[in-house]
């Protein structure tokens, strides 16, 4: 339920710095219509390529919340390859489309826990696994960011237990096999 959370806040921070929030910013250095440039927001500084007067191309932002986005730029939007991290040590580096987290990626949560699989539209989908502070590892399927089926666990010592995703949780653990 944590990962969960956590993961919503990353996508809420995400998707702060594509919203309009009337600034139109001020271009401070460069060529921010078509060219190389740094666009000041009040929300957001933007360092990098321009096309029409959007983000195009590689570049970075930083917020005054301590926000960093580097890669790339289509539209005005993240798209292609990207890394974000978030103040609270939040990061994702990964395929983005459209502004969301789109194909394969890894999530870091401000706990240490790892996620790395698939994602669609800004949620975990697909193949994955999880692996936890502790040192458990979680290989499974993800549909609309909730595990779902057929899951293992693997132990830090090598144990394997087969499970079921229910209810946010592994039920109907038992042991598979034993890693020597």
């Amino acid at each position: 339920m944590k990962l969960i959370l956590l993961h919503l806040i990353l996508v809420s921070f995400c998707l702060l710095p594509n919203q309009t929030f009337g600034d139109e910013g001020k271009c401070v250095d460069g060529d921010c219509a078509n060219g190389f440039g740094t666009m000041v927001h009040s929300h957001k500084t933007y360092i990098g390529q321009f096309k029409n007067g959007l983000e195009e191309g590689q570049g970075k932002f930083t917020t005054p919340m301590g926000e960093k986005f580097e890669g790339e730029w289509k539209n005005g939007e993240r798209n292609g390859f990207g890394k974000y991290v978030s103040p609270e040590g939040i990061i994702y580096e990964g395929e983005y489309l459209n502004g969301l987290e789109h194909g394969k990626g890894t999530f870091i949560y401000g706990d240490g826990a790892k996620y790395v699989g698939n994602f669609k539209e800004g949620k975990r989908e697909g193949t994955g696994f999880i692996v936890y502070p502790d040192g458990d590892r979680v290989d499974g399927t993800w549909k609309n960011d909730e595990p779902v089926g057929e899951s293992y666990l693997t132990k830090p010592n090598g144990e394997i237990l087969k499970g079921y995703w229910g209810k946010e949780e592994l039920e109907e653990l038992r042991e598979y096999k034993l890693k020597l």
